[in-house]
């Protein structure tokens, strides 16, 4: 019935370099008809001319170095792991921001609660999209332990505001570029978390060879490969 569908069509357009192999391997039939136009990000909507320092005034945020993560709250997004990571790291000016509503809220509290981390891992629930560029620009390193994605939007986003990001391997995509930290296992997700909390130079660094990766995703740069491919058919 899929390839009924898609074989209507004159282009079928994949978010990433891996999807696109995977629709190629599922439905070889139409693999001329695939091609990769990646996600994009609006690059300005990250502009924020406040501090750091001002915004983790306005937000209520802990000093320190904080560590984010943005998405729904469920299994698979694996932010339980956090509470680990936590606890493995025990710098007591590192702190973890877990944002987000789902399914695994109350499990996620009652863990945080259970290992004595409130203080050091907040859950600070849903926030609006309007605010996501604040509490990312207050913030220091970009924790998304996802165990799959099609394509995580918020690593965008978050390379937009020049924020390290650490990843695993299951979730890498081409299109992130090869300056993300890509973990194999939770050991190594841990080790560059750790480097990133202690190395404010490393820091820095990663976070704006990230910030190129993104500006070339730049939202108005993924539009006019749609527009390409409008004036080509």
């Amino acid at each position: 019935i899929y390839l009924l569908f898609l074989k209507q069509y004159k282009k079928v357009i994949a978010v990433s370099s891996l999807t696109e192999q995977t629709l190629k391997e599922v439905f070889p039939e139409i693999k001329e008809k695939i091609i990769t136009i990646p996600n994009g990000v609006d690059n300005k909507r990250f502009d924020i001319p406040e501090t750091k320092e001002e915004l983790r005034k306005k937000l209520n945020l802990p000093d320190g170095i904080l560590g984010i993560c943005i998405g729904r709250l469920s299994p698979f997004k694996n932010q339980n792991f956090l509470i680990k990571v936590a606890k493995e790291i025990k710098n007591a000016d590192f702190y973890i921001l877990i944002i987000g509503d789902g399914d695994e809220y109350e499990n996620i509290k009652k863990e945080i609660e259970k290992e004595n981390l409130k203080e050091r891992v907040k859950l600070l629930g849903f926030i609006s999209s309007e605010l996501v560029p604040y509490y990312l620009k207050a913030s220091d390193i970009f924790l998304y332990p996802s165990l799959k994605e099609g394509f995580g939007i918020v690593v965008l986003e978050a390379m937009a505001v020049e924020l390290p990001v650490i990843i695993f391997r299951d979730i890498y995509i081409n299109e992130f570029g090869n300056n993300i930290l890509v973990a194999n296992d939770e050991k190594e997700f841990i080790e560059y978390t750790k480097k990133l909390v202690e190395d404010e130079k490393f820091r820095k660094g990663v976070g704006q060879k990230l910030k190129q990766n993104a500006l070339k995703l730049d939202i108005k740069n993924v539009a006019e490969r749609y527009l390409e491919v409008f004036k080509n058919e």
